[in-house]
């Protein structure tokens, strides 16, 4: 179907266009980006249930965010271009008018929610959501790119690109699994590609939790299928729902599976798999099944079609699953086979003399720095410097790649090592193993911030520290060497809980790197709006870092009656936690916020004496004894003494040489 004439768009948007006509133009809407567009355009300063959000001029300040220019716009409001000062960087600003009430509002409100517990690289991240006048907006990650349904329509793809962009599409929905979010709208309009490559799973407007209520209104069989959504009946994309959503049922992890194989069929047919002019005739449909797919192969097939099956138990247990089958591609595993059969007569008896535990337990985890840093991320950041060539920039990017690499090197040796001791060597159990599976992820996080700083149009500041933040990043050996690792409070069970702890590990590694970028008041516009969620977590160990967090930021700042509460506040959860590398940071920290900030000096000698008991308890690490040197001698030269302060300078020195 062509495009939406322009009596039909002025009727629509003055709200004069009869009700059947209506139904089918708001159904083009949801498939057509040009008109939606342009129907948003012509909306603005239409009074009525039709008006959009009144469209801002550059410059406008949103919040703490300022309006650059339009992105885009469609039924659900408009996307701004927009800079926030603070963190010195471009995000995608959606408005939308509270024209509809307090519906509009939870709606946005709970895709806010949803979207903020997630943390992967295929979800679009949501940093902020607040109000402006009477619209609602949201603060994304801005993507520039297109969706699913227009790249496919760019040219014809091969079945294996197609297969790769939903597998990523498919790891994002599956983190939202993993954190107890359904999304319930999967469709290729909500599927970005942006233009580096990166695909991402967004619109979580209809999210809700797993394990929240989930009954949706009931509507007659003779419904039009166009009409269900516009009349609220349904929320969601009828189309692209599964038959026990469509019966009122609800939504769950297989129906968002069946939503999702259903983006898959009509990828590579051309078609959606099940049509019906009303409800009734789109659950016949279903229910007599799909066609085969024509020209493509078995194995695809194959998974497509058990996903799209009726009955829920009879797909896949998860998305997971559904996405493991979906990379078991036969002919990569014929081509090993056929490679390795010249081999085989050679190998035989050694091959059967290796434990399968050597060939499968243990697996090299490097896929699990992809999007964190591969070779697309070096691309990325090698651009990203080369856009800014300070006279330092290339003296510094090759050192800064070097480190990055040998950190990621170290990240899946460790990690390695870590599963043979549990599964081969049999030196630890598998509850130590997943603590520090955990440790791991965290660092992995922490790899991910940094990356995403140092590519994220970096300035003078940001590259002039790159090496030494990327040589700041954490000791990956206590992982698996911790003495203490296996009795500090373990993560939340709940998966919920649990990713909105990583989400935030995840913000709080940010706001360090800002830091040491020189970015002191992002970082703590950072620290600041983590607190809340921190406490709320009652998880001591990330609130008890936030807080050592905060304190050194505002002892940045000057501010150090307000840094010793954050601190005193971090000393007691990092005890609570029993972590004492974190224990003894505090304490070192606070001994140079009483010497050389408040200058008390007879409350900074004794602080020092707590935080060398401190860096013994946590096995006098190498980073730590230097901290408490540097730290000492600071106080000691801010008194004058610098007789007593050049020992520990030079011990210092030594150690970090």
């Amino acid at each position: 179907m062509g495009c939406l004439d322009d009596l039909t768009i002025t009727n629509l948007v003055g709200n004069a266009l009869p009700e059947p006509q209506r139904v089918a133009a708001l159904a083009h809407l949801d498939d057509c980006r040009t008109c939606s567009e342009l129907v948003a355009a012509m909306a603005v300063g239409t009074p009525g249930p039709a008006a959009e959000p009144a469209r801002l001029a550059p410059g406008t300040a949103v919040g703490r965010y300022v309006v650059e220019r339009v992105a885009g716009a469609g039924a659900m409001g408009v996307v701004y271009a927009a800079r926030d000062p603070s963190l010195d960087r471009t995000v995608a600003l959606k408005l939308m008018a509270a024209s509809d009430g307090e519906r509009a509002q939870d709606r946005m409100l709970r895709e806010a929610k949803a979207m903020a517990q997630l943390s992967h690289r295929n979800v679009v991240s949501i940093f902020d959501v607040g109000t402006f006048g009477d619209d609602v907006f949201l603060a994304m990650e801005f993507l520039p790119g297109r969706t699913l349904r227009q790249w496919l329509a760019e040219r014809p793809r091969r079945p294996r690109e197609i297969v790769a962009v939903l597998a990523d599409a498919g790891r994002g929905l599956a983190a939202a699994h993993a954190a107890g979010i359904v999304h319930r709208d999967i469709k290729p309009d909500n599927v970005l590609i942006t233009d580096d490559g990166r695909v991402c799973v967004t619109d979580f407007g209809l999210a809700r939790a797993s394990d929240a209520e989930a009954t949706e209104p009931a509507a007659a069989p003779d419904t039009p299928v166009d009409a269900l959504t516009a009349t609220g009946h349904i929320l969601g994309t009828p189309v692209y729902m599964a038959p026990e959503q469509l019966a009122g049922g609800g939504a769950s992890v297989r129906s968002d599976q069946f939503s999702f194989c259903v983006v898959a069929y009509e990828c590579f047919a051309g078609e959606r798999p099940f049509t019906g002019r009303s409800l009734g005739e789109l659950r016949e449909s279903i229910a007599r099944g799909p066609a085969p797919i024509p020209r493509v192969p078995a194995w695809i097939q194959r998974v497509i079609l058990r996903g799209l099956a009726h009955e829920p138990e009879h797909r896949f247990p998860t998305l997971t699953a559904l996405l493991d089958a979906l990379a078991r591609d036969p002919a990569i595993r014929y081509r090993r086979l056929a490679i390795a059969g010249g081999a085989v007569a050679v190998a035989a008896g050694v091959m059967l003399a290796i434990p399968r535990a050597d060939r499968d337990t243990c697996p090299d985890p490097r896929d699990r720095l992809a999007g964190t840093w591969d070779a697309g991320r070096r691309t990325q950041l090698e651009r990203a410097f080369a856009a800014h060539p300070y006279p330092f920039t290339a003296s510094v990017l090759a050192p800064v790649i070097a480190g990055l690499d040998r950190y990621a090197d170290r990240w899946v040796t460790l990690r390695v090592d870590a599963c043979r001791a549990t599964y081969e060597r049999r030196d630890q159990t598998e509850a130590r193993y997943d603590v520090e599976l955990a440790c791991f992820e965290r660092r992995r996080g922490e790899l991910a911030a940094v990356v995403d700083v140092l590519t994220n149009a970096p300035d003078e500041p940001t590259v002039r520290n790159a090496l030494a933040v990327v040589q700041g990043l954490p000791d990956l050996l206590p992982c698996r060497d911790g003495k203490t690792l296996g009795e500090q409070t373990p993560l939340p069970a709940h998966p919920t809980a649990r990713a909105q702890v990583d989400a935030a590990y995840r913000s709080l590694a940010t706001a360090k790197t800002l830091a040491k970028t020189a970015k002191y008041q992002g970082a703590l516009t950072l620290v600041a709006e983590l607190l809340p969620v921190a406490r709320r977590s009652d998880y001591a160990p990330l609130l008890a870092e936030t807080l050592y967090l905060q304190g050194k930021l505002q002892m940045v700042t000057r501010d150090a009656a307000t840094a010793k509460r954050a601190l005193d506040e971090a000393a007691t959860l990092a005890a609570t936690a029993k972590d004492d590398a974190l224990a003894a940071r505090v304490w070192i920290q606070q001994t140079y916020t009483a010497g050389a900030i408040a200058l008390d000096a007879s409350e900074a000698a004794a602080l020092a004496r707590v935080a060398r008991t401190a860096v013994q308890r946590a096995g006098d690490q190498d980073v730590l004894v230097l901290d408490w040197h540097n730290a000492v001698g600071a106080v000691l030269a801010v008194q004058g003494n610098y007789k007593d302060a050049l020992p520990h300078f030079r011990d210092a020195l030594a150690i970090a040489e």
